[in-house]
């Protein structure tokens, strides 16, 4: 594919889109030619009940300069402030034609400021600013707690470092996500990028894409590998293995050559960095994977997951295909460019959405699934590991994808979804975003409030009572008794509801808050009160999505307004 070869014919099928009105909002999904049922419209602020999670629609991202939406970005954030950034990727707009980007967008998560800003950055920083130019295709890799790092990619992620021509290398660039949506909260670190390129990625000016990539905390160190420098020719699949040092702002390449038989030469598999000193166990997860050829011939999706192993040999580590422990591989089934991650608390492994293959139950070429597995017993050889099913992989409402950022917060126990690509057909991109809960159902889903954790003001902040003397001795500590906090229970009303529900039952709510359902509640009933456990006091729907009933969708106090 080439992002330039027919840029004229991009800008005129954006023009030509454009005067015929196309809507920046895709509200009726594309027809793909797959199993999976037609999704459901769900509106920002509604939610989607799978198996066992709770999908919530975020705001949309902006739309492209062509109308459509994004993949193959970089996107992060910050758990601790609530702010998420996406920057780049690129939207297919025929067979031969891709445009790339360049911009910059954040939001914060604190149902305050809960809309995408466009955040500028220099042109000496980031990307490559011109037409058609970015980065696409690249991995997205948390760093810590607030960087995040787009590893290689191509179409201007080097800003000409190292294709000063064409200025459509790949590198290395480190985004730092502070605590606001602007310029000053998301901002890209100076001369962060590769120190130099090595062997193939230098013959390739570093344009390697749709690569494995993970962060090694224990090195200070991405590993990275596989990917392709061209997805339509086979023989530019690769499976070499790299690592990146992080030296002050740089990183340092070296390859690594892992003991073992190495997985075949593949892209689009997706990798999780797994450290448990407990169990002993200090590697890698590597899921999937797609043979190298055109995506308009059928190519070999991999049912397979790999173990990097560096606890025997950290500098090189060592390849163990781990596929047959998995006692139901087969209702997993092969898959491609989703999303992973391991969450260190729980020892579980999670992976969704992505391209699947397979006739397993619930199947769908374009998944919309949430899967995890346990790896408290990995470093057991005899031991047997299970899939266990989160979310359907054609689960109803949300458009199944691929080629988006793995974004886990931790801290929050969820998923979060940016953007993505559909199928290959024309203006198959999206800009929506999700969050996706985990465990969580029924009227948790229903009452979830995705703000809450970065609400301003959402509760009193404790003070330390100061030491006193006792005479003739040291000094005594007085304990820290922490005030209760300061409970907001006025009642708001949502304005949605407001030309939807008859004003005499919007104030008679008001007048007698506590005769409507949920009203003086916390937002999660097994913890106390407090700044992130706050009071549901908005006056809302049931359902958002559905028109007033008094009986069927009735109102109830809320923790937020969607």
């Amino acid at each position: 594919m080439s992002c330039i070869r027919n840029r004229l014919l991009g800008l005129l099928l954006g023009a030509a889109a454009i005067g015929a009105a196309m809507p920046l909002a895709r509200t009726t999904p594309v027809a793909h030619a797959q199993a999976t049922p037609a999704p459901t419209a769900v509106a920002v602020g509604g939610r989607i009940q799978a198996d066992n999670a709770c999908y919530v629609r975020l705001p949309d991202m902006p739309a492209t300069s062509l109308g459509e939406g994004r993949y193959g970005g970089l996107g992060g954030f910050n758990a601790k402030t609530g702010v998420m950034a996406y920057v780049g990727g690129a939207d297919k707009q025929t067979d031969e034609n891709t445009v790339v980007f360049f911009q910059m967008f954040g939001i914060k998560l604190d149902g305050e400021k809960a809309a995408w800003k466009s955040v500028p950055y220099s042109n000496g920083l980031g990307y490559t600013q011109d037409t058609d130019k970015g980065c696409r295709e690249g991995t997205a890799v948390q760093i810590s707690d607030s960087n995040w790092a787009s590893v290689f990619g191509k179409d201007g992620c080097d800003n000409g470092k190292f294709d000063t021509s064409k200025k459509t290398g790949g590198d290395i660039k480190e985004l730092q996500i502070l605590g606001d949506a602007n310029a000053s909260g998301i901002k890209w670190v100076p001369n962060s990028g590769a120190s130099e390129l090595i062997g193939d990625l230098l013959d390739q000016k570093g344009k390697l894409v749709r690569l494995f990539a993970a962060w090694d905390d224990q090195r200070n160190r991405i590993v990275f590998g596989q990917g392709t420098f061209n997805d339509e020719l086979d023989s530019e699949s690769q499976a070499k293995v790299y690592t990146a040092k992080k030296v002050g702002s740089q990183f340092q390449l070296s390859e690594i050559r892992p003991a073992g038989t190495a997985p075949i030469k593949r892209y689009g598999s997706c990798a999780a960095y797994v450290y448990d000193k407990d169990a002993g166990l200090d590697g890698m997860v590597v899921l999937g994977g797609q043979e190298g050829a055109p995506e308009r011939i059928p190519a070999t999706t991999y049912k397979e997951v790999w173990w990097l192993d560096f606890k025997k040999n950290a500098a090189n580590g060592e390849w163990v295909n781990i596929t047959s422990r998995f006692d139901n591989m087969d209702s997993f089934g092969a898959r491609r460019e989703g999303g992973c991650a391991y969450d260190a608390a729980s020892k579980s492994f999670y992976s969704w959405m992505g391209r699947t293959s397979g006739t397993y139950p619930d199947s769908s070429r374009r998944s919309t699934g949430v899967w995890r597995v346990n790896l408290a017993q990995l470093g057991d050889a005899a031991a047997k590991l299970t899939w266990e099913r989160l979310a359907k992989d054609n689960t109803k409402g949300i458009e199944g994808r691929r080629l988006f950022p793995s974004i886990w917060d931790a801290a929050n126990k969820r998923i979060l979804v940016v953007a993505g690509r559909g199928g290959s057909t024309e203006l198959d991109a999206f800009r929506d975003a999700w969050a996706i809960y985990p465990d969580v159902k029924g009227a948790d889903c229903e009452n979830l409030d995705v703000f809450a954790p970065y609400r301003p003001n959402a509760g009193a902040t404790a003070t330390t009572a100061p030491p006193t003397n006792t005479p003739g001795g040291p000094t005594a500590e007085v304990p820290t008794v922490a005030p209760k906090p300061t409970v907001n229970n006025s009642p708001e009303i949502c304005e949605a509801i407001k030309s939807r529900v008859p004003a005499a039952v919007i104030n008679e709510a008001v007048t007698a808050p506590d005769k409507v359902a949920g009203y003086g509640q916390t937002c999660n009933p097994n913890l106390p009160v407090g700044a992130n456990n706050p009071l549901r006091r908005y006056l809302g729907l049931r359902n958002p999505s559905s028109p007033y009933h008094p009986i069927f969708n009735s109102i109830q106090w809320k923790c937020g307004c969607p």
